[in-house]
């Protein structure tokens, strides 16, 4: 991978996926706003799909471990592990 042109725009797409970018975005710079909330930090997002660019979003990182990498650490009695399924995918969410 990589080199290649993205998809045309009128190509189909999955419906979470419509203005998953701005969704992002306004998580992003909502939540750094909170108090002690570990979110990246939004570096520059070109939203307009009509952009020559086309749509993307440029952020911080922020160290961490996957879900997938620790699911079978958490006690199934917590909160957020009785949420996990056992390949650490919240029910209902694509694996």
């Amino acid at each position: 991978m990589g080199g290649e042109d993205p998809p045309p725009l009128e190509t189909p797409t999955l419906g979470y996926e419509h203005e998953l970018l701005r969704g992002e975005v306004g998580f992003y710079t909502s939540a750094a706003t909170a108090a002690d909330i570990p979110v990246p930090e939004v570096v520059y997002g070109e939203l307009d799909p009509h952009a020559v660019s086309r749509p993307y979003l440029i952020s911080t990182l922020r160290p961490g471990t996957p879900w997938h990498a620790i699911s079978g650490t958490i006690p199934t009695t917590s909160a957020v592990g009785s949420g996990l399924s056992s390949d650490g995918w919240w029910p209902g969410s694509p694996p």
